[in-house]
């Protein structure tokens, strides 16, 4: 007897948007860094943000131990009260001018776990970029608001799909049918809403248990989802 379970198509339907996004880790959304020392003079440093205006923080190494400069600190120092910091400061070295606190986390950590250390922090701390660290000594930087935005699209998507078959649910239906149907454009027949029922899908739940009705489930999903994908590509 053919295992719904072992069905390939299947494997590959559990790893759908929905399945995706709760595994996405905070790796792929770093940029690389490389750390530079701390024996840097300030004005050095200060060219270096100079030079890439979307450089929003830099690694600073000082033995094992990885401290992130973000741009808004450095310029506010080199800045100063009365607007002569970098004055104040040429001579200095830059491992002078670090912040205490520095947040680091391993790549492969989820979102949602990103996001809670991240949110742990104190206020004044909360808001600056993370340091990630990854395999073989692989250093990035992420920002928080991109954290919260990628965790904030993860949850739309949980709430717009059914949880065990990542088919989009009654709450998508309404939140995107409408606005379909009086798109610019459309045209008749461009939309189809399928009904499927389940022939003896009690039968299965009541023999074989819950296990394997949610199998049945997923397997229609994923073959339904088949039989349009390939409906768009004859197309």
């Amino acid at each position: 007897m053919h295992s719904v379970s072992a069905d390939p198509a299947l494997a590959a339907w559990r790893g759908g948007p929905v399945g995706n996004a709760a595994r996405v880790a905070l790796g792929s959304l770093a940029r690389p860094a490389a750390p530079i020392p701390g024996d840097l003079p300030i004005l050095q440093v200060d060219r270096l943000f100079r030079q890439d205006d979307q450089l929003r923080s830099i690694v600073v190494q000082e033995g094992t131990t990885l401290t992130l400069l973000n741009r808004d600190h450095f310029e506010n120092i080199l800045v100063g009260p009365f607007g002569y910091g970098r004055a104040v400061h040429a001579r200095r070295k830059l491992r002078e001018l670090l912040p205490v606190a520095t947040l680091a986390l391993p790549s492969d950590m989820s979102i949602a776990a990103a996001a809670r250390a991240i949110l742990d922090r104190p206020a004044a701390e909360r808001y600056r970029d993370v340091v990630v660290l990854g395999p073989g000594g692989w250093v990035g930087t992420v920002s928080v608001s991109l954290v919260l935005e990628e965790l904030a699209h993860f949850f739309r998507g949980v709430a717009l799909h059914d949880p065990l078959t990542g088919l989009p649910n009654r709450l998508a239906l309404a939140d995107h049918g409408e606005r379909l149907l009086h798109a610019n454009g459309a045209r008749p027949g461009r939309y189809a809403l399928l009904y499927i029922d389940l022939d003896g899908f009690k039968d299965v739940n009541d023999l074989l248990g819950h296990n394997a009705g949610d199998e049945r489930s997923c397997a229609t999903g994923c073959r339904a989802t088949g039989c349009a994908s390939r409906s768009r590509r004859r197309r």
